[in-house]
């Protein structure tokens, strides 16, 4: 089966709008929603309670939605956010430091999630607008397009690079 993968990063410092371009259209078919991985900012100062919950830690939100324009809406149904707005999950990542050294490593959180969903997908253009949206499915879920360590306080939780993985029954571009 092909692969189609979509690697999301900012258009501007702070906004939530990605471009993208791939190769060529894809014509209308079943896409298996098969991975996500995402990689953001931590608290970048753990010493203090920002966020006035009497934890230190200021944790991200579990998920982030992103809106594609091959989901018409009618493939994604959900409680918290507007129809066809694929769910990402985000959490706690195990591996925050990146193998390096407490005292050296910029806080970054990698989390990868597994996921085996069917969607019907409409014709995807070559060249195409993602949104990303907060754990609310309305607020703009920000990122970073700051270098690896250069992030401060005011980036806490921002994103800095979605991946999504999509499986799909068919390569041909004809119908």
């Amino acid at each position: 089966m092909p692969c189609l993968h979509l690697q999301l990063k900012p258009r501007v410092e702070g906004g939530n709008l990605c471009d993208v371009k791939i190769p060529h259209e894809i014509r209308s078919q079943v896409f298996r929603y098969k991975k996500s991985s995402v990689r953001y900012v931590l608290d970048e100062n753990p010493s203090s309670d920002q966020d006035g919950d009497n934890n230190n830690i200021e944790i991200q939100d579990p998920y982030c939605f992103v809106e594609l324009p091959f989901f018409t809406g009618f493939e994604i149904t959900s409680n918290i956010a507007s129809s066809g707005l694929l769910p990402v999950k985000l959490g706690i990542a195990d591996d925050r430091h990146l193998g390096r050294s407490e005292a050296l490593a910029p806080r970054r959180a990698d989390v990868d999630s597994a996921y085996h969903i069917n969607l019907k997908a409409e014709q995807i253009p070559a060249t195409f607008e993602v949104k990303v949206f907060a754990n609310d499915g309305i607020t703009p879920k920000k990122f970073t397009k700051k270098s690896l360590g250069a992030q401060t306080t005011a980036e806490n939780n921002f994103l800095v690079q979605v991946d999504l993985f999509f499986e799909y029954e068919s390569n041909n571009l004809f119908h």
